[in-house]
């Protein structure tokens, strides 16, 4: 989105020099030719390059705090950083005059309080395969924290029952609690506000999927994709799984084929 509509976006650098102080940051990207640089490579949620997308945690983390369970007591903006974080977009939306993009995974826990606070903002909701999606979190348990057991990321309200599960039903789970609390964040806005994207369809046709989502948001509207990063797949091979791992998810998921059907990719077009 980036790349194809020119929106500003939180680089590294910003994230990592000028957490404290963003607008610093994005008034030093505004000044570089970083759309021309954008590359769609990453990695376990990280990019290399000061210039390359950040998930902007040092921000968020600023805003609105940390800790778990992330949906209770990550969700609100601290009562002392609401005057700064209402200020900092709104001199981004000055300095750059379009809507700046930021994606973070906390940020499903958060859709009601984002709403509230910037009535024009619009999410985007790119939703994968839940036995892929579960498949990446639990690799990324392996190759980032070592421990299949460490969550990773932010966690649900009911954390702490799903840590006395095994460890591939965390994963699961956890893939439909997230998907559970941004269904709950939609259904309480208005439909130009959001829109849904699978990420198997971005990746097959990113141009038609971009000018869908310009056509549904309001925010978008009058854009028209221009240059368009080829979008590759995510490595699927999960070099981290051990041996059984595979096999230990796909069986829990189908004990639960019934209770996660909405959470399948099956294909375009199929109902999100």
């Amino acid at each position: 989105m980036a790349a194809a509509f020119e929106l500003p976006f939180v680089a590294n650098l910003t994230n990592d020099l000028y957490a404290e102080t963003p607008i610093v940051g994005l008034s030093i990207q505004a000044a570089w030719p970083q759309h021309e640089l954008l590359s769609a490579d990453s990695r376990y949620g990280k990019t290399k390059g000061p210039f390359q997308p950040s998930e902007g945690s040092g921000l968020m983390r600023r805003w609105f705090g940390g800790g778990h369970p992330s949906e209770l007591v990550s969700r609100e903006v601290l009562a002392d950083q609401v005057a700064h974080i209402q200020e900092t977009l709104r001199a981004a939306d000055r300095l750059f005059g379009r809507p700046l993009l930021i994606k973070n995974a906390w940020n499903c826990f958060r859709i009601s309080a984002l709403a509230r606070l910037f009535p024009q903002a619009a999410f985007i909701w790119i939703r994968r395969d839940i036995e892929a999606s579960a498949l990446s979190d639990l690799n990324a348990r392996y190759a980032v924290q070592g421990d299949p057991l460490s969550w990773n990321s932010a966690t649900p309200r009911n954390v702490d029952i799903l840590r006395t599960r095994p460890y591939w039903e965390q994963v699961v789970e956890n893939q439909a609690e997230f998907a559970r609390a941004i269904t709950d964040g939609f259904s309480q806005l208005a439909q130009r506000r959001t829109a849904v994207v699978w990420y198997e369809d971005l990746c097959a046709d990113p141009s038609t999927e971009l000018d869908r989502l310009a056509g549904e948001l309001d925010v978008l509207a009058g854009m028209t994709a221009r240059r368009v990063l080829p979008v590759r797949r995510a490595d699927e091979t999960y070099e981290a799984l051990g041996v059984d791992d595979r096999a230990r998810l796909a069986g829990y998921l189908a004990s639960q084929e019934e209770r996660l059907f909405d959470h399948v990719y099956r294909g375009k077009g199929a109902k999100a």
